[in-house]
């Protein structure tokens, strides 16, 4: 089994069914955003918050912030205790391989 092949509920059991539809069509380019995220953080030894990544990786900044917390259960990803102001000014929790 590859590591990015995890598979996490994106649907509640009484979501109807078009929910659960939209949530097994995230699973194809859920894997895609997560290596290259990991692919991104492995090369930045001093870790990423989220809008960098995504910069980076020319993902969005909501793809990025929905995979994060999948590949931190899954054990790939650590946040970190440093923070850096993003494009809002408001501060970003830095993220890094676990």
């Amino acid at each position: 089994m590859n590591q990015l092949d995890f598979d996490f509920r994106r649907a509640r059991r009484q979501d109807p069914a078009t929910s659960h539809a939209a949530a097994a069509s995230v699973r194809g380019f859920a894997i895609g955003h997560c290596a290259r995220i990991l692919a991104y953080l492995s090369v930045v030894s001093h870790g990423a918050t989220f809008c960098e990544i995504a910069a980076a990786t020319w993902l969005e900044g909501q793809q990025v912030n929905k995979r994060l917390p999948e590949l931190e259960r899954a054990g790939l990803v650590i946040a970190t205790e440093h923070t850096r102001p993003g494009p809002s000014g408001r501060q970003c929790r830095g993220w890094r391989i676990a």
